[in-house]
C-alpha cells in the first residue's frame, strides 16, 4: 500500500507545518470557533498586519487525500490561488496553492 502523501503549510519566515488531520489557524485560535473538529491542533500565526483573525480558518487533510480549507467567518476572509472563499464552505486546494489569510501569505504543497 503506497503511503500516504503528506500536505505542508509553508508560512512567512520559513516556517513549515505538516497537515495530517484537521489544524485551526490563527492568530491565537480556539476550538470554540470550529466544534466539528474537537481534536484539531491549534496553529499560532505571527501576523505583522493584524489582519488575521483569533481563529481564521480551519485547514484539513480530507478522505480522498485532498486538502481543504474553510474560511471561519473571519474579519478578512480568505483568498486560495486569487478567489475569495465563501465564509463556513471548505474549499480544495492544489498542491502549490497560494492562500492568504488577511494579507498573510500561505504556500501549501503535498509530497
Amino acid at each position: 500500500m503506497p503511503a500516504r502523501p503528506v500536505w505542508r503549510l509553508h508560512l512567512p519566515g520559513d516556517r513549515s507545518i505538516p497537515v495530517t488531520g484537521t489544524l485551526l489557524v490563527g492568530r491565537n485560535p480556539s476550538h470554540s470557533a470550529y466544534s466539528s473538529a474537537p481534536d484539531a491542533d491549534l496553529i499560532a500565526l505571527e501576523d505583522p498586519t493584524s489582519t488575521v483573525s483569533k481563529t481564521h480558518a480551519a485547514v484539513a487533510v480530507d478522505r480522498g487525500d485532498g486538502l481543504t480549507v474553510t474560511d471561519l467567518h473571519s474579519t478578512n476572509g480568505v483568498i486560495i490561488d486569487g478567489v475569495r472563499a465563501e465564509p463556513g464552505a471548505p474549499v480544495p486546494v492544489a498542491d502549490g496553492g497560494e492562500v492568504l489569510l488577511g494579507d498573510l501569505r500561505v504556500r501549501v504543497e503535498r509530497s
